[in-house]
């Protein structure tokens, strides 16, 4: 995947940030084999709290901020599902997954707590509110979708590599992410391979499903 062109004719994925690059990993080995991080059993038993039921795959990608890559905007993966004064559990988590050790001068993810309405046109976090979050490779950060974020510039000489994965319950999907983003249909039809991972599939013939 890496050594062919695939990747930038295909699976680009617009990403925020100036010099940052995205990718959507498509459905094939390896990002799919049961070795892959969205099947670790720890992680879906975590998942399956958090959510409190059911969940799929929303979307898998990896994001790389290079050295020199600017700030981020503050943003949100999803606004209120009804109204901006509800309170509702998470419907949505977004898993990092860094590809090797954050040190603070390679712009660790930051967060900006009980910022969870649709804060989405110039919204700033104000200094002392901001959390920091290093990592370490191989570790996971898990969040909220609503919660207020951005990844900070990167000013060391490394590249900053990380692996996204967010989960959703069943009934939530990102429409905004196939109006906006401009995906392609290639990538719609890896992202329901993903999706149906999770979804129970009735053994043997189908025929008789359709019986009345």
């Amino acid at each position: 995947f890496r050594s062919t062109n695939r990747a930038k004719k295909y699976f680009r994925y617009p990403c925020q940030g100036e010099g940052r690059f995205e990718f959507m990993l498509p459905f094939e080995p390896p990002f799919n084999s049961t070795d892959a991080p969205f099947h670790n059993p720890i992680l879906r038993q975590i998942l399956l709290d958090f959510l409190s039921g059911s969940f799929k795959l929303e979307l898998m990608t990896v994001i790389n901020s290079p050295p020199g890559s600017g700030d981020q905007r503050w943003h949100q993966g999803w606004r209120y599902l009804f109204h901006p004064e509800e309170q509702v559990p998470p419907f949505s988590i977004v898993v990092g997954l860094p590809l090797d050790d954050v040190s603070p001068d390679m712009g660790p993810t930051q967060f900006c707590p009980r910022r969870k309405l649709r804060f989405y046109h110039g919204f700033r976090c104000d200094e002392g509110e901001i959390v920091a979050v290093g990592s370490t490779k191989g570790s996971l950060l898990l969040f909220d979708y609503k919660l207020l974020h951005r990844g900070p510039s990167n000013t060391s000489p490394r590249h900053r590599p990380m692996v996204s994965m967010v989960f959703s319950k069943m009934f939530f999907i990102n429409s905004e992410a196939y109006v906006n983003r401009g995906i392609s249909m290639l990538q719609t039809l890896h992202q329901r391979r993903y999706w149906e991972e999770f979804v129970w599939h009735p053994e043997g013939s189908e025929e008789k499903y359709f019986d009345v």
